[in-house]
């Protein structure tokens, strides 16, 4: 009897637990947001940032923001801040907590209460906070998810204040020489890294930076060209680009064009060169190509004379050219006090800013030699690169030594035309 109720009781006590879980939905819905806020806006975001006046203020009178986050923490780009943008400008907001973003991610509708919270200054761009985590629910009130910023289509050479903290797209872009194809941070000291990204068409070039502690910091960068969405910042005077995802580079058309006619004018004279594009990097001692100018003319200089180093070894790179159609190459050299062949000129289409992983082929051509008088100027002739496709760096290389190979090497007019 015993075993008989008790078998039957449990088997009631099953039918009654399906029976309940057939008509109730396991999974509840959000509740509407009128439900969890009922905040309203008395300021707009350019209002609040108005009132900065060097020094860090504390806002003493209720003032409450509405805007949508369009940069949370969830890729580890971001720490413990929200980007917060309206019609009228973007701030960050700083948080003593982490991982914002399962409550306030991207898209969703905020009011931040800015009573009691400090609006400062760092390095260039205005921060409100930092929120403490006993206080969260009296600074931030979530809204409506799903809301839509488009990014604000903008040429690099028009950035400007009112773009800080907003989301921006610079279209017609490409990573610059030597970054296209590396990672975006480093992953492994995780340590945040600046990439150059440049337009197209203007040759403009802005800081693209991420952090180690990113979940794309070990992603390698993209080859080819397109646009990238990101959120506008500077340090000091320094612009900057953050992206919030990997999604927000979108490069996935050829490289541009990118013809070269270099002077070295706009080298200064006895510095080392640098120059937007250029690689100037010594591979043996400390020596780098420098530039120089003599009666008005310019141009660059590499030698191992008198120097401090038993070898020197030094590459100077151009930028990058597309060789999916003929060019041509072509440049003038001169040589002094002649006692070594010390210059050669190579190409590589598989160079991302290892000079030592890169396969690198010689390019024949007339140089500057031992039956050339000192500092006179030799033509290269045309060099034709029609052999090779895909994206290409020209390098001009110069080995030599203290002792006995100290040969004064000098290059103008570096041109590349199409063929």
């Amino acid at each position: 009897m015993k075993k008989t109720f008790t078998t039957a009781l449990v088997s009631l006590s099953l039918l009654s637990v399906l029976s309940w879980s057939g008509c109730v939905k396991l999974e509840f819905d959000e509740p509407p947001a009128t439900e969890f806020c009922n905040w309203v806006a008395t300021h707009t975001i350019a209002e609040l940032k108005a009132l900065y006046a060097g020094v860090p203020l504390v806002i003493q009178e209720s003032m409450i923001l509405e805007g949508v986050v369009v940069a949370d923490d969830s890729s580890g780009n971001f720490y413990r801040a929200l980007i917060v943008q309206d019609q009228t400008a973007g701030i960050e907001v700083r948080f003593a907590v982490s991982d914002l973003y399962n409550d306030y991610p991207m898209g969703r509708q905020v009011f931040i209460q800015c009573k009691g919270l400090t609006l400062s200054n760092y390095n260039g761009v205005l921060q409100l906070g930092e929120v403490p985590e006993a206080l969260m629910d009296e600074h931030i009130c979530r809204g409506l998810k799903g809301q839509t910023v488009a990014p604000q289509v903008v040429a690099i050479a028009d950035l400007d204040e009112s773009h800080i903290h907003t989301l921006v797209r610079i279209e017609n872009a490409q990573f610059d020489d030597g970054y296209a194809g590396l990672p975006f941070a480093d992953g492994i000291n995780l340590l945040s890294v600046n990439l150059s990204v440049a337009e197209c068409e203007t040759e403009n070039t802005i800081i693209l930076r991420s952090s180690g502690y990113s979940d794309f910091a070990t992603v390698l960068t993209p080859t080819g060209s397109g646009y990238i969405d990101a959120i506008y910042s500077v340090f000091q005077s320094d612009q900057q680009l953050f992206i919030r995802h990997q999604r927000d580079v979108q490069m996935n058309n050829a490289r541009c064009e990118s013809l070269l006619n270099e002077g070295f004018t706009g080298a200064p004279s006895n510095e080392d060169i640098s120059l937007p594009g250029w690689t100037n990097v010594a591979v043996k001692g400390t020596r780098l190509w420098r530039a120089g100018t003599f009666s008005g003319n310019s141009y660059a200089q590499a030698t191992a004379f008198q120097d401090s180093n038993a070898e020197m070894e030094t590459w100077l790179i151009p930028p990058y050219i597309n060789l999916d159609t003929p060019k041509e190459l072509s440049f003038e050299s001169a040589q002094a006090f002649f006692t070594h062949d010390g210059l050669s000129v190579l190409i590589s289409t598989d160079y991302t800013g290892n000079i030592a992983t890169a396969t690198w082929e010689p390019l024949p051509c007339t140089l500057a030699s031992s039956g050339d008088a000192n500092y006179d100027w030799v033509p290269s002739g045309p060099i034709d690169l029609s052999a090779y496709s895909g994206t290409g760096h020209i390098a001009f290389r110069y080995v030599g030594n203290k002792t006995s190979q100290t040969t004064t090497f000098r290059l103008d007019n570096v041109k590349i035309v199409e063929k």
